[in-house]
């Protein structure tokens, strides 16, 4: 089974650990890789979409893991779900402001979450760190020519300056060229929307900008 490199940080991302679940769970290839993989005995994997859960189910089953394995639930977020017993909670393949949603709507018993916002991870970052999340891990990957932040969090409380904030943490710990060409990619995008929108509004990006430049200097620095 081939896992896309988004897919395949996700899972390193998780400890090995009893039950998780996968919300949003798509096509399943994360769950059914970290049973290959033996780091989990049970999983719950959910979505809003009923053919997406069926998909899920098949794969599993395809793999031959045991149905007494795992769980496939049609739900939003992670309503209805008993989560006290859940060790690790995976959402990803959408908005940060839908996993913000489903995060604020679901005050869950979870002690560690495994996020990938396709956009909006800084206001992301924002809510977790306002609502008693802690930051454990936070990086970018390039996966065919789009790049994707993945959040691992534990409960805890911490403060991040601006620019772990706008960029994450251990991008700035171990600088890979992923986050150098997400940087020169967030460079050139922001240069083009300077030319493009109402002056009041360019004040936002040249200042967004002065912060792409400056972690740009901070990791020419580990060259």
């Amino acid at each position: 089974m081939k896992l896309s490199m988004r897919l395949k940080k996700i899972c390193e991302m998780v400890d090995n650990c009893e039950t998780i679940a996968d919300i949003g769970c798509d096509h399943g290839k994360v769950v059914a890789n970290l049973f290959l993989e033996n780091k989990i005995d049970f999983a719950y994997l959910s979505d809003i979409s009923a053919p997406s859960v069926k998909k899920a189910d098949d794969l599993l089953q395809e793999l031959g893991i045991s149905q007494e394995k795992y769980k496939v639930v049609v739900t939003d977020g992670l309503t209805n779900f008993e989560t006290s017993h859940i060790d690790t909670v995976i959402i990803a393949g959408m908005g940060g402001l839908e996993i913000k949603k489903i995060l604020s709507e679901n005050k869950v018993d979870v002690k560690n979450f495994v996020l990938g916002p396709n956009n909006n991870d800084v206001d992301l970052r924002k809510y977790l760190l306002q609502n008693g999340y802690k930051i454990e891990s936070d990086f970018v990957v390039k996966d065919s020519h789009k790049f994707y932040n993945i959040i691992k969090v534990s409960n805890g409380n911490m403060k991040l300056p601006k620019l772990n904030l706008y960029f994450g943490i251990t991008n700035f710990e171990n600088v890979t060229d992923d986050f150098r060409d997400y940087l020169d990619y967030e460079k050139s995008k922001v240069k083009v929307l300077i030319e493009k929108v109402p002056f009041m509004k360019k004040i936002k990006y040249y200042r967004y900008l002065r912060l792409i430049n400056k972690s740009i200097k901070i990791i020419s620095r580990s060259v």
